[in-house]
């Protein structure tokens, strides 16, 4: 349950340093959304023949990061190169002004063909940077959700452009709900995909590995475990209820209904047989905010990963509308493979005041009682809470 309990409450946390945060972006760039430091995307790179990721980190708006990761194979070791490398912030283009290669988070010594490599990512900062900028406006306004469910891989502004690194014209698909160059992915003239985003996430503190430590998110095969119908348990439906904090300005209450088999948690959450996790809570923003950008600072935030348990963006669909989101996305852990679904709501309930609803179920329980847990997604909803007075 530690998982679960940790992932979600990592969550609320993020939301609330997102809102109050400080904000940069890549020199010469005006993004929509400004980057969040220690916010982080890895891309799949196929124009390798082994599997291999690119991940990219903003520290700060002189400081990044940069890796390169290929897993073992059957003749080959694993690859990892890891760097820090600066910029120039007052520059109206990105240029680099330092470098240093983190050996010890590198897998044993450095190479002439791995320095190879550490060009190869060089060039993909300078190009990335570069391509960003001439996109131009990547906004709200440019870029609208779709109401209704849609893979947030669809999402994208398209950019043709000649890409002499990856043989010749290429398209250039960008999203501003992906941190640092807003790049979605790649594809070549026959729509085939050279370079696509597999995840993205926000360092919790300087003690959170988890940029260092991403591998790959693979495919799992279904846990064996054992697990029950939970439509034919005997049981009573509970609705249950948690209210607005009383510093509020405007009342709410949030409910969802559950039933005798879920077990109250600490604060507002409650738990079912150890494989379930469910917490309501609020997201109040001080700042005058536009309710457009709030909506979607807090729908990119729900979408990244957070220590240790990864978003697939293989598996991640969303529901929007200019009220608020849905989400419907796998987690992984990466140190035993344990996969959960999580099924996020956030829902505007007054001003810049929006409810919040997190389910995650471990993936055999999700999978053997579909309908159950649906059902629990589909009874949120919140009423404003009538005066006494």
């Amino acid at each position: 349950m530690k998982f679960f309990t940790k992932c979600v409450l990592c969550t609320v946390v993020l939301f609330n340093v997102l809102i109050a945060g400080k904000l940069f972006a890549l020199p010469g760039v005006l993004p929509y959304l400004e980057d969040v430091s220690g916010e982080y995307v890895f891309y799949r790179d196929y124009s390798f023949k082994r599997d291999t990721y690119i991940g990219f980190l903003y520290y700060n708006e002189t400081t990044y990061a940069a890796r390169y990761y290929s897993p073992a194979t059957e003749t080959l070791p694993a690859k990892n190169l890891e760097f820090l490398f600066t910029v120039d912030a007052s520059k109206n283009a990105l240029e680099m002004t330092g470098e240093r290669i983190l050996m010890e988070k590198c897998i044993g010594q450095i190479e002439q063909s791995d320095t190879d490599l550490i060009n190869y990512v060089h060039d993909l900062i300078y190009e990335f940077a570069s391509r960003r900028k001439k996109a131009g406006e990547i906004s709200f306004d440019t870029l609208k959700i779709p109401n209704g469910m849609i893979s947030v891989q669809t999402l994208g502004i398209n950019k043709t452009q000649d890409f002499p690194l990856f043989g010749g014209e290429v398209n250039f698909t960008f999203n501003y709900l992906i941190p640092i160059f807003n790049l979605s992915k790649i594809t070549d003239d026959k729509n085939n995909i050279i370079f696509e985003v597999v995840t993205t996430g926000r360092l919790e503190s300087s003690k959170d590995e988890s940029f260092s430590n991403y591998k790959q998110i693979a495919i799992q095969n279904k846990t064996e475990i054992k697990t029950k119908n939970l439509l034919k348990e005997k049981k009573k439906a509970i609705r249950y209820q948690v209210s607005s904090d009383t510093t509020a300005e405007k009342q709410f209450t949030q409910s969802v209904t559950l039933d005798s088999l879920w077990t109250k948690g600490e604060g507002n959450s409650c738990s079912l047989d150890s494989q379930a996790f469910l917490v309501l809570d609020e997201i109040f923003s001080e700042d005058n905010l536009d309710a457009d950008y709030l909506s979607a600072s807090l729908l990119r935030n729900s979408l990244q990963s957070t220590k240790d348990f990864y978003v697939d963006w293989q598996q991640l669909n969303i529901q929007y509308s200019n009220k608020g989101f849905a989400v419907k996305q796998n987690l992984l852990r990466q140190n035993d493979n344990a996969i959960a679904k999580d099924f996020r709501v956030i829902y505007l309930m007054s001003d810049n005041l929006y409810g919040f609803m997190d389910l995650i179920i471990f993936s055999p329980y999700y999978e053997d009682n579909p309908k159950y847990f649906d059902n629990i997604v589909k009874s949120y909803g919140f009423e404003k809470v009538k005066s006494t007075n």
